[in-house]
């Protein structure tokens, strides 16, 4: 096609239960993560707490009927049943499905588990968790990608799902990521404190019956995990039910405790460093040059010798890869384009693909609209030729259009209804041709007036 390029994807894996988690969960109304934070917008909770403070948001009456409508213990069988058989009761693509027994000694104990024994080890005063339980549901999994988009997290965003028996829960611990827990059954009491205990925790830790503080298994890297004292200050004490949203920054101590048989959903966020960010985008800068692609050189090191350094043909390969870098460095800011794609696929990464449809063709008055606003942005690219054009960014996916789509794009962006042919600055025939490709693409969808509402624009 002569105008809009058809679409690149991200490689992606499939979802364990995809098709079936869609079937069975068609009947939930879809939820963002504006609906979880309402009142409170999702720009204020970005400026004012993602990162920064605890948040509690009780939910009123229209709220925890919408959520129980959403999930419930029906769905919670349904999913735990798709991703066990999926994986084949392991916990292939992070689906697991396990018990958490208080500590007797140490820490809690954790087992595997079937879905049949759910019910035996919850009357045991066992809690339950399912690891990414929205990899065997399709609305959760919307839900997660849709909050990985409003807050452009770059890191890895997942949920799970705790149920606990009655006068269960968990014991006093803190995580390596911030939590969103959304209680959607029965009532359970969260213990927490207002000031982390680390501010960038490198892994989770717990506080041992003992009163000593363990970390969760091993460094990354060279340095050793940091002593930590136990928690010496008042935690605050909240109890959830039904609706009500709690937010906790990484590194927060937390216990929990159910107060009546209780289900929470839990919304992850695992942050990405910078230097794993940083080889994604020198990958893409030099994905082209087969002097980085082929690697260091083989060398040997002559024997009964302190080396001095890198031995001589592997100090030359870096010194010209440091060079070009240098290079590079010199003319890159914090405006580049190509900065800007790297951070938009890492937003994207894990975003539902909708299969491609045969849309026909687009004629003039036909009423579209974006299939979902919030997975859809626009990078404007820098120079000349191709370069000038505009990356469509749709989930996982780019489409690149020409800058003279630009009227088209802003309609895209606007999320609201329009019509076909009254596109402002744009010949008929070149916005046809963009818009059969968004249709096909699943970007966009044909809609009536009674659905487009208050959003419909343009005469027609």
């Amino acid at each position: 096609m002569s105008t809009a390029k058809r679409t690149r994807r991200a490689p992606t894996k499939p979802t364990p239960g995809r098709a079936t988690a869609r079937a069975a969960s068609e009947v939930a109304a879809p939820m963002l993560l504006a609906d979880l934070l309402a009142p409170l917008s999702v720009a204020r909770f970005a400026s004012e707490h993602a990162d920064r403070k605890p948040l509690h948001l009780p939910a009123g009456a229209a709220k925890r009927r919408r959520v129980q409508a959403f999930f419930d213990r029906e769905r919670f069988a349904r999913a735990i049943a798709q991703g066990h058989a999926a994986t084949r009761g392991g916990s292939a693509e992070g689906f697991s499905l396990r018990a958490i027994f208080p500590p007797a000694h140490e820490g809690p104990v954790e087992i595997p588990i079937a879905p049949h024994q759910v019910d035996t080890l919850l009357g045991a005063g066992a809690s339950v968790c399912v690891h990414d339980i929205h990899r065997a549901d399709h609305a959760l999994a919307a839900l997660v990608s849709a909050a990985k988009h409003e807050l452009s997290c770059v890191g890895q965003v997942g949920m799970s799902c705790y149920v606990s028996p009655a006068g269960h829960g968990l014991t006093t611990h803190f995580d390596a990521q911030a939590v969103l827990t959304l209680q959607v059954e029965g009532a359970k009491v969260w213990r927490y404190s207002e000031e982390p205990a680390v501010s960038v925790p490198r892994a989770n830790a717990v506080l041992e019956a003992s009163g000593k503080v363990e970390w969760t298994g091993e460094p990354l890297g060279d340095l050793p995990f940091p002593e930590i004292a136990p928690p010496t200050a008042r935690m605050r004490e909240v109890e959830l039910t039904p609706g009500d949203v709690l937010y906790l920054p990484a590194g927060h101590w937390h216990e929990t405790l159910a107060g009546s048989p209780s289900m929470g959903l839990v919304l992850y966020f695992v942050p990405l460093s910078f230097s794993a960010f940083l080889e994604r985008w020198l990958w893409s800068c030099f994905e082209d040059n087969d002097a980085w692609i082929r690697g260091l050189p083989a060398s040997t090191i002559a024997p009964g010798r302190v080396m001095q350094g890198v031995p001589g043909p592997v100090a030359a390969y870096l010194a010209a890869r440091l060079d070009e870098l240098r290079a590079m460095l010199s003319e890159v800011d914090a405006g580049d384009v190509q900065l800007a794609r790297v951070w938009r696929r890492f937003v994207a990464q894990g975003s539902p693909a909708p299969a491609p449809v045969h849309a026909g063709p687009v004629r003039k008055g036909d009423l579209l609209r974006v299939v979902a606003p919030h997975l859809v942005s626009a990078l404007q690219g820098k120079g000349e030729g191709e370069g000038a054009g505009i990356h469509l960014c749709v989930g996982d996916r780019e489409i690149d259009l020409p800058a003279s789509f630009a009227p088209l794009v802003r309609e895209v962006l606007g999320g609201g209804a329009f019509r076909a042919g009254s596109i402002a600055g744009m010949a008929w025939k070149e916005a046809r041709e963009a818009l059969e490709v968004l249709l096909t693409e699943g970007v966009l969808e044909r809609v009536d007036a009674a659905q487009a509402g208050a959003g419909t624009t343009g005469s027609g």
